[in-house]
């Protein structure tokens, strides 16, 4: 078995039940992207049954799981997909997207603190601006800079 002389780092626990900003389909995703092409589908299966937490929504699922769930890596990921679709794409309209930005004020406390997230440190009035900016359609940084999209 060539994959077993590959190491795969674990990411954090899986269990599913939504909590702390875990968004399903985003940790299936990195938790696909760890393993090399050569990893067999029985080994990405097994090792999702032990990155699932203890007594989790997660572990009871994959508990109830039948052998043709676990078949194949596809059979396995439609599984998941069912139990945790996709969140919908929401689209807003313009009213609301100016209530979202106009909802977003900058506090007198944020303003050149720190301020630390999973994501990296910044100064609270850099946050801000980088999230008006976001909600206005700006997707990197450039773009907000030059104030075009």
């Amino acid at each position: 078995m060539a994959a077993a002389t590959q190491a795969v780092v674990p990411q954090p626990s899986f269990y599913g039940d939504y909590e702390n900003g875990e968004e399903p389909t985003n940790w299936i995703q990195k938790y696909d992207l760890l393993f090399p092409p050569s990893y067999m589908d029985v080994d990405k299966i097994n090792r999702f049954e032990l990155q699932c937490a203890a007594a989790s929504p997660a572990e009871m699922w994959f508990a109830t799981l039948g052998t043709a769930e676990k078949a194949s890596w596809a059979t396995f990921l439609a599984a998941f997909r069912t139990w945790w679709p996709q969140p919908p794409q929401i689209t807003l309209t313009v009213a609301q997207k100016k209530d979202q930005i106009c909802a977003l004020t900058l506090k007198d406390k944020d303003i050149g603190v720190m301020i630390e997230e999973d994501r990296g440190r910044e100064w609270g009035h850099i946050k801000w601006g980088q999230r008006l900016g976001l909600k206005q359609g700006y997707h990197n940084k450039e773009e907000r800079i030059a104030g075009t999209s």
